[in-house]
């Protein structure tokens, strides 16, 4: 089996500022192959693509995008809906790491499940998160080396593993 069917997708949600957001240094980790079970495929990020692109931290973001575009092929997005299907991408396992903010996560969460992911990683989980199909796995994630572990558990099974929450 090749390297890439052992690996899941990844959706980035709310990368945040280079160097400061917490979204950013899971891409970093992503792509410097520090969870190599886990392919960094889009990131989306609304607000340094948007109205935030010239104020602080803009510019450092749009170097940091054409560096993720330039060397490893990431697609950058304002929005979940505008992510290519899942079957469009030949069906691969896709799972989302939301590092939004807090209030934003119930929305964000239901767009990540609009777009066919199977497992979401909760930065910051949120009371209104604690309602999910019972289809999806729900991880709330403060721990890298547990994300890597559970992403590596998601590419070993042929379904989506059980359904659960759980803080790390």
């Amino acid at each position: 089996m090749s390297s890439e069917n052992q690996q899941a997708e990844v959706i980035l949600v709310g990368c945040g500022a280079p160097l400061r957001g917490m979204g950013w240094y899971h891409a970093v980790q992503m792509l410097g192959k520090e969870c190599p079970s886990a392919k960094l495929c889009y990131i989306i990020e609304p607000w340094f693509l948007g109205a935030g692109a010239t104020g602080p931290g803009g510019p450092e973001f749009a170097e940091f995008k054409s560096k993720c575009e330039t060397e490893h092929g990431v697609q950058f997005y304002t929005s979940l809906g505008d992510v290519p299907s899942v079957e469009l991408e030949g069906g691969m396992k896709r799972l989302a790491l939301i590092s939004g903010r807090t209030a934003d996560n119930p929305k964000l969460l239901s767009e990540a499940i609009a777009a066919g992911c199977k497992t979401v990683y909760l930065e910051k989980p949120g009371e209104s998160c604690r309602l999910y199909p019972p289809s999806l796995s729900l991880l709330h994630l403060s721990n890298h080396a547990y994300f890597c572990r559970r992403t590596t558990l998601l590419i070993s099974l042929s379904s989506p593993p059980p359904p659960f929450s759980h803080d790390i």
